[in-house]
């Protein structure tokens, strides 16, 4: 008995020291705006206030050219598009924005409302500020719910519809993660337990080829996602999240899906559903890429968009 005993208190330490080097290691404090200003708004950034946020924004083309307006994904930000911005912006006027609760936006100074609908509603008003009125959208991941979403919504103002790896039909997977949500500290978890080599681990997954990844796009990433507010973001997204299907059969502009088939987060699958959904749609699919083509294979990805915005 003695014996059981003992092994039952050197279980529970073991535990309690996992836990505390778990916090040691990953717990991080966020980083304030300013410093991220500093070291990542160089030109060409900008900032423009959208009903108290500052939204973080790049604006590079000509400005009587064709507009491409870039929506990047989950705890992503602007700078993904970086590739696309050089490739394109010599024929398009190319606009990036950071989300809100992502980049250097950060969170809504008031409220937590991150539902699609009101992404979709950020994203009409940020068009308005800048005179966008009429525009071709492309959006990965999480920014492809939100474009097809705002496209659904708002058909008369796109002109054509990119769609990489984007997100939206039910997985069960999906369900399972959304119910660990609700177990205590789930929520303690995503607001400060954000060590380094979990980014670094994530960033490798979404890309077919590992070895692109390097320190300083994980560097990036990661104070990305420090931003003061963003992580306090992520749980109000996710539990909000739900896309409407239905806004699918509105789609009556020209769509290009691009699929990395190594795509590891959203299944190579939901490629074709999107094709089979949506009355105009071409795909194009990559054998050796992963979640963000764009990112992975700027070159490649943007002559493939370019030929498609200018109806080749």
């Amino acid at each position: 008995m003695r014996l059981v005993k003992f092994l039952a208190l050197g279980l529970l330490a073991l535990c309690a020291l996992t836990v505390a080097v778990v916090l040691v290691v990953g717990l991080r404090f966020d980083i304030e705006p300013a410093a991220l200003v500093e070291k990542y708004a160089g030109p060409p950034s900008r900032f423009v206030d959208l009903d108290g946020l500052s939204v973080h924004y790049r604006d590079r083309g000509p400005r009587e050219g064709p507009v491409l307006l870039l929506l990047h994904g989950s705890s992503a930000s602007l700078h993904t598009w970086e590739g696309w911005a050089a490739a394109l912006s010599d024929r398009f006027r190319v606009v990036a924005v950071d989300l809100p609760g992502h980049g250097m936006t950060g969170p809504w100074p008031a409220g937590d409302d991150y539902s699609l609908k009101a992404f979709a509603d950020f994203l009409d008003r940020f068009a308005d500020r800048l005179g966008l009125q009429r525009f071709a959208l492309a959006g990965n991941s999480l920014g492809g719910t939100i474009a097809w979403t705002y496209a659904g919504l708002h058909p008369g103002r796109v002109e054509r519809l990119i769609l990489i790896d984007a997100a939206g039909y039910p997985r069960p997977e999906q369900r399972r993660f959304f119910g660990l949500l609700d177990f205590p500290g789930a929520e303690l978890a995503l607001r400060w337990i954000t060590p380094r080599f979990l980014v670094a681990a994530t960033i490798r997954s979404i890309y077919a080829d590992p070895s692109k990844v390097d320190d300083a796009l994980v560097d990036r990433y990661r104070d990305m996602v420090l931003r003061a507010g963003n992580r306090a973001a992520i749980l109000p997204r996710l539990r909000q999240y739900a896309p409407d299907l239905s806004l699918l059969q509105r789609l009556d502009m020209p769509v290009l899906v691009m699929w990395g088939a190594q795509d590891r987060v959203v299944p190579p699958a939901d490629a074709f559903r999107f094709q089979n959904d949506i009355a105009d749609a071409s795909l194009q699919i990559y054998s050796d890429l992963g979640h963000v083509p764009m990112e992975e294979d700027p070159a490649r990805s943007a002559a493939d968009a370019r030929r498609f915005l200018l109806g080749d």
